[in-house]
């Protein structure tokens, strides 16, 4: 094993993925750009990007356990050379609930093909009113679209959207705002693969300093009966009765309905499938004398059912940063849960904590860790949680925000990151958690225009690796990757931007596994 104090970087070349010219929109005759029209015209340069971004890889203390092995050296693990092997080739689905072309929102659809033959998607954009509509776009092999939703579907509207093909594909949904304007920020996060009659959120929020927003979208054309409950601690909650219709978005204020409640987790209960995603729009000020204070927003979908084994393969407690492990118990009796934290082969922290039922709690990480630092986390009970970690983090400059991780109910040999940012203001991360008793050799795959770059590594058992994805690469580059392990890993994407010069911040999430 060898140490370094450096992140591991994938260089990017100076050509790479841009949007394609065959197929296109119904209805346009090109595809949108990633930056709109207007937007390029108001884009500024902001020398303060790059530094940073040497900021970001000076002061994060990311210290990683990986020992790289590029592609050529000898003997590399045979079973991670071609991605195209066991890849799924049935056709698939991903559901998104949230989305919205009101002013001061840019809403992205991002779709990748990795597979050798080219893919028909159709997007369903379903709003909370007025008439759907339906988008046909072609996606040549290897290959991956970036769709400006605002101008498929026009201005002013809340809306989800369902994309579905006969081949395997992948989504992700970016949004980037100026929220009232005064929060700026952005969120993303993939498809959901299903739709669900339960959605579990551990974190949820009001108050002077937080706007909390419940999206729900019925995919299907009959009517559905659902019921939002908010419960606090000790088992007290609001129910909130609802009818979705057929084929629409839904948008609940879950502020206004807490009214005097400050924190609280989320249930949904429905008598069909539905999608369900939480916003939370904020103002945060560190409880520590040199912690961050922030503005910004967060978005993810919820959980379907809460488990007794949750992971994170990412989290932090830094001088820019505050962490908090959201943890929640919906069931009548108390849970206890054992928490593992890795910072890295050698120092695993181990502590216990104790849940009441029906009650949720903030748990700091620094004082969970006992210091400062960066880990992975793994979470077993006695009951079903669930658990999310809500992080702050002021880096400098206009890049500050937050971030909401739905932790993870397993593991797995294959991973897919579609969006891995726009070049030159977008600062991406891919983060690897080991969390067996053996070592993972990974295989990661970065699609660029015309050819794929692979990068092999190491992760020891109980490690965790942070690949800084960076280099001279323009700013309308799109890279996708896939991720490929002999072992079971938990991986995740973090990335800090700044949206055309003028909307800082930063977003976390878990990589998307094949359904």
């Amino acid at each position: 094993m060898s140490w370094s104090s450096e992140p591991v970087r994938i260089g990017l070349p100076k050509a790479a993925v841009r949007d394609l010219s065959g197929g296109g929109t119904a209805g346009h005759s090109r595809r949108p750009e990633r930056h709109p029209p207007e937007a390029r015209r108001r884009s500024r340069t902001v020398p303060r990007a790059r530094s940073v971004l040497a900021f970001l890889a000076a002061a994060c203390l990311i210290f990683i356990w990986a020992t790289p092995i590029f592609a050529g050296e000898e003997n590399p693990p045979a079973d991670l050379e071609h991605p195209e092997k066991g890849r799924p080739e049935d056709g698939v689905s991903w559901y998104f609930a949230e989305g919205c072309t009101r002013p001061g929102f840019e809403e992205w659809l991002i779709l990748f093909n990795p597979g050798e033959e080219e893919a028909l998607v159709d997007v369903e954009y379903v709003v909370e009113r007025g008439i759907n509509r339906t988008r046909y776009y072609n996606l040549p092999p290897r290959s991956r679209l970036n769709v400006y939703v605002n101008q498929e579907v026009g201005s002013g509207h809340d809306l989800g959207l369902v994309a579905s093909s006969e081949r395997f594909f992948l989504a992700e949904r970016s949004i980037y705002f100026n929220y009232r304007g005064v929060w700026k920020g952005g969120y993303s996060s993939s498809g959901a693969p299903s739709p669900s009659s339960e959605w579990y959120f551990a974190e949820g929020g009001a108050g002077a300093d937080r706007d909390c927003w419940l999206s729900l979208l019925n995919p299907l054309e009959t009517d559905c009966e659902a019921r939002v409950f908010l419960v606090r601690e000790g088992g007290e909650n609001i129910a909130l009765p609802l009818v979705l219709p057929g084929k629409r978005r839904v948008t609940v204020n879950l502020g206004e309905a807490a009214g005097s409640w400050r924190d609280f987790f989320i249930m949904v209960m429905a008598d069909g499938p539905v999608v369900a995603e939480r916003q939370q729009f904020f103002s945060y000020v560190s409880p520590r004398k040199k912690g961050p204070s922030c503005a910004g927003g967060f978005s993810s979908a919820g959980a379907t059912s809460p488990s007794e084994e949750l992971y994170l393969a990412s989290v932090g407690a830094l001088p820019d940063r505050d962490t908090w492990l959201v943890a929640a118990n919906p069931d009548i009796a108390d849970a206890r849960i054992d928490v593992q934290l890795l910072f890295g082969p050698g120092d695993v922290r181990e502590t216990t904590l104790w849940l009441g039922g029906l009650s949720r709690q903030a748990f700091d990480l620094a004082l969970l860790a006992g210091g400062e630092g960066e880990c992975s986390v793994l979470l077993r009970s006695d009951r079903p949680l669930l658990c999310e970690a809500v992080t702050y983090f002021d880096l400098g400059g206009d890049m500050n925000g937050g971030s909401c991780v739905t932790a993870s109910v397993e593991c797995g040999r294959r991973w897919y990151v579609v969006d891995l940012g726009d070049g030159g203001e977008s600062h991406p991360w891919l983060e690897l958690a080991n969390f067996g008793e053996e070592p993972a050799a990974v295989a990661v795959f970065l699609y660029l225009e015309g050819r794929i770059e692979r990068l092999t590594l190491t992760v020891e058992p109980k490690g965790r690796s942070s690949l800084a994805v960076e280099g001279p690469v323009p700013p309308e580059s799109s890279p996708s990757c896939e991720i490929l392990c002999d072992r079971d890993i938990l991986a995740q994407k973090s990335f800090y931007f700044i949206y055309h010069g003028l909307w800082g911040g930063g977003d976390a999430s878990t990589a998307t596994q094949a359904p």
